[in-house]
């Protein structure tokens, strides 16, 4: 009699839940890894295996990114596309693929509709992913005007890098003031914030030279990270009439531009946290939740296996490093100002390899090609002759300790570039079986809006 008892419940606990998830979204979280692959996504797990927070998520689809003029995807294109529905032409921003007609997005429609919308990244806020979602612009490179689109737009919350080129002085912090903006620059500040705050701009007090976030391997306890980012999004947000909000983990794309998969890494495990505090939320509202998670496109043609290593791999070993290539390349630098003794030089640059990369250590030994090639790496060191990445100019002895670290726990890379390859959907709550099966990104935006109710 109990088990029938139980079986029962359990179908009817079944039932609520599904006919809760027929009804209409209330707060929507858009997450994208910019650059998140499938690959990077299972390269993460191997390493940290506890469980992701996306991989938990009950639906799984499979979605093509090609922009409208060119099989390989921009950020600009393939954020355009996600965000309003639409293709458009390469590093075009909320335009048709003439770059004429404004293309409204979702966010801006959830805001005609009520709803408070929010954007996080851990990139520049003026970046191409963000920007698809606010702007209007024809070149992703018109930074100056995105900033003002950014500001005029109204949405409640923004949260991560700064602006690229429009300066924070004295005139443009009243500009923002009189839009009705708290600008938010330090960290207690930030600490401080609630759900009284008001319409909100935080910019974190550590930045990189490109207005974004130090990556998550590099970061210090005075940054502010994306999981916290996502964390008082929330607070600010929460109201009875609900919220959307886009959170982006730009820098997956960066580290995995430089082909430097120890930053990666840590990268996505960060950007999943930040999907665990969605994920939090939405067991508290579970009925009135969907929380959908993907990428705009792939970067670097990751693969897990490489031929040096046929088919072993130690994916751990990744562990070992402790700084990003854009780290190192700094620390490079500083040597070179310390020391003319090239000799000396290169063993003090050797021992650093060793500390940050575990590359000489009895687990990762270096063979005489390795060596042969961090001699050639450290004369062109010498010679100031970086590899140029795109968003960095890498030294080449960070580069080539990457490359190395890569190989040696057997992942590969095919590009420093994106790719064309499919990207992974995953997602929960109302609505979310939209996400399960193959579809376009252009379906994303027009799915969601149906899903709350605003189509």
């Amino acid at each position: 009699m109990q088990k029938i008892l139980n079986t029962l419940f359990l179908v009817l606990f079944t039932f609520i839940t599904l006919l809760g998830q027929t009804g209409k979204a209330k707060y929507v979280f858009l997450f994208i890894g910019d650059g998140m692959g499938i690959n990077q996504v299972r390269l993460t797990e191997a390493v940290f295996p506890d469980s992701l927070n996306m991989r938990k998520m009950p639906n799984l689809g499979l979605m093509t990114t090609n922009a409208a003029n060119r099989y390989i995807t921009c950020s600009a294109a393939a954020g355009t596309a996600i965000a309003c529905g639409q293709k458009t032409s390469i590093g075009t921003i909320g335009l048709d693929v003439n770059k004429q007609q404004r293309l409204k997005s979702i966010a801006e429609k959830v805001k005609e509709n009520g709803r408070k919308v929010g954007i996080v990244t851990t990139v520049s806020l003026d970046h191409a992913t963000p920007a698809a979602f606010y702007a209007h612009r024809a070149d992703r490179e018109m930074h100056d005007s995105i900033a003002i689109d950014l500001i005029n737009s109204n949405f409640d919350y923004f949260g991560g890098g700064g602006f690229l080129k429009f300066e924070l002085n004295e005139n443009n912090r009243t500009f923002i003031k009189n839009k009705g903006y708290n600008l938010i620059d330090s960290r207690l500040n930030f600490l401080l914030l609630d759900s009284l705050a008001g319409k909100t701009i935080v910019i974190s007090p550590i930045l990189d030279i490109e207005k974004a976030i130090n990556f998550s391997i590099d970061q210090t306890n005075e940054e502010i990270t994306l999981p916290q980012l996502t964390d008082k999004g929330i607070e600010v947000l929460n109201n009875d009439s609900g919220f959307f909000m886009m959170i982006e983990g730009g820098k997956i794309d960066w580290a995995c531009h430089s082909n430097d998969a120890g930053s990666l890494i840590r990268e996505v495990y960060s950007f999943d946290r930040a999907i665990g505090v969605a994920y939090q939320f939405y067991k508290k509202h579970p009925n009135e939740t969907l929380i959908i998670v993907l990428a705009d496109h792939e970067t670097g043609g990751l693969s897990l296996g490489v031929n040096s290593r046929k088919y072993d791999s130690d994916f751990s070993l990744l562990r070992k490093q402790k700084v990003s290539i854009v780290e190192f390349t700094k620390k490079m630098d500083s040597l070179k100002k310390t020391s003319n003794n090239a000799e000396q030089m290169y063993l003090e640059a050797m021992n650093m390899v060793k500390l940050n990369f575990g590359l000489g250590e009895i687990q990762i030994p270096l063979n005489k090609n390795d060596k042969k090639n961090f001699q050639k790496a450290f004369q062109k060191s010498l010679l100031n002759k970086p590899i140029k990445a795109e968003y960095s100019e890498d030294n080449p002895v960070a580069s080539l300790a990457v490359k190395i670290l890569a190989e040696k726990a057997g992942v590969g890379w095919t590009t420093s570039h994106h790719t064309g390859t499919p990207v992974a959907v995953y997602s929960i709550g109302v609505g979310a079986s939209q996400f399960s099966g193959f579809f376009d990104n252009t379906n994303v935006s027009t799915r969601i809006l149906d899903i709350m109710g605003f189509r």
